[in-house]
């Protein structure tokens, strides 16, 4: 009888990491509009709305969409990119708030709209 000398082997198994993105950006509401400051760096903006509360990933803070009637969104340098599609990034409801985006002339900028259209 021969005996088996191969010993139990530990399959190989691997978790991919999630996105790690140093967001900079920060947030504040004020008379109804909520602004989002970018840095001279690349940001990442993604704003989604949840039960009436929008939140922007990786930005401290949440505001009742109630309360806001605009986003202004300055995003100052790097080649930045912004996402309004709220469903795609988490949210159960579609913004609904008037969208105003800034950034320096000779950087640029990508804006996922929620019908799917990037500008």
């Amino acid at each position: 009888m021969t005996k088996n000398t191969r010993k139990k082997g530990r399959s190989l198994q691997y978790e991919p990491l999630e996105s790690r993105e140093m967001l900079s950006a920060s947030a504040g509401l004020r008379n109804g509009v909520l602004t989002v400051s970018g840095t001279k760096y690349a940001e990442a903006v993604y704003i989604n709305q949840t039960a009436g509360v929008i939140s922007i990933a990786g930005v401290q803070g949440s505001w009742s969409a109630d309360q806001v009637n605009s986003i202004y969104i300055n995003l100052n340098k790097g080649g930045d990119v912004v996402s309004l599609d709220s469903l795609a990034h988490g949210g159960t409801e579609s913004l609904a708030e008037n969208v105003v985006i800034s950034s320096n002339k000779k950087e640029s900028v990508t804006v996922h709209l929620a019908n799917g259209h990037d500008v």
